[in-house]
């Protein structure tokens, strides 16, 4: 039923830091989620939403890597950044 179902996109993106960070805060493990996005920020900026699920981090597949590794893979300036994007 087309009117229940849900599309999943693949979405590539590059988050630029601010001045303030990366305005996102990730939550679980294997896989990590995103938890919130600060309205505004660089990752808002960048088309990123809370609940995307991170497939992979500057190319590195993220899909098994606990919330600690991804968090490390997320430094300097910007990151590439792989997610699912979901909407109903």
């Amino acid at each position: 039923d087309v009117a229940n179902a849900w599309f999943i996109f693949f979405r590539n993106l590059i988050v630029r830091r601010d001045e303030v960070g990366y305005g996102l805060t990730l939550s679980g493990d294997q896989p990590v989620f995103v938890q919130t996005v600060r309205g505004g920020g660089a990752a808002d900026r960048a088309g990123i939403q809370e609940n995307d699920c991170i497939l992979r981090v500057n190319g590195q597949r993220v899909t098994e890597a606990s919330h600690q590794e991804v968090v490390g893979l997320i430094q300097g300036d910007l990151f590439n950044i792989c997610i699912i994007w979901k909407c109903i």
